[in-house]
């Protein structure tokens, strides 16, 4: 499943090289879990965000994904449990 794979590390943020056919794909990991979500149908996601997570952030915002904020983390899980 992952013999098309390669994995670049560029300036702290990991990349996935996809070849197939002659297409090369660039994506991040972060783009890689905002398509996992979307997806799976997952429309609105609930957070609290960090320097750690940003590229994630980044490509919520890109993407359809509505994002609540949430002033703790602990706040995130029960606003998600009762969505």
């Amino acid at each position: 499943m992952y013999k098309n794979f390669t994995f670049l590390l560029i300036c702290n943020i990991m990349y996935f090289k996809y070849e197939n056919k002659g297409e090369i794909w660039m994506i991040t990991g972060a783009d890689i879990m905002v398509k996992c979500l979307q997806a799976e149908g997952v429309d609105t996601v609930f957070g609290y965000p960090g320097a750690t997570i940003c590229p994630f952030y980044d490509a919520i915002y890109d993407s359809d994904v509505h994002h609540v904020l949430v002033r703790q983390e602990q706040n995130a899980a029960h606003a998600a449990s009762g969505y």
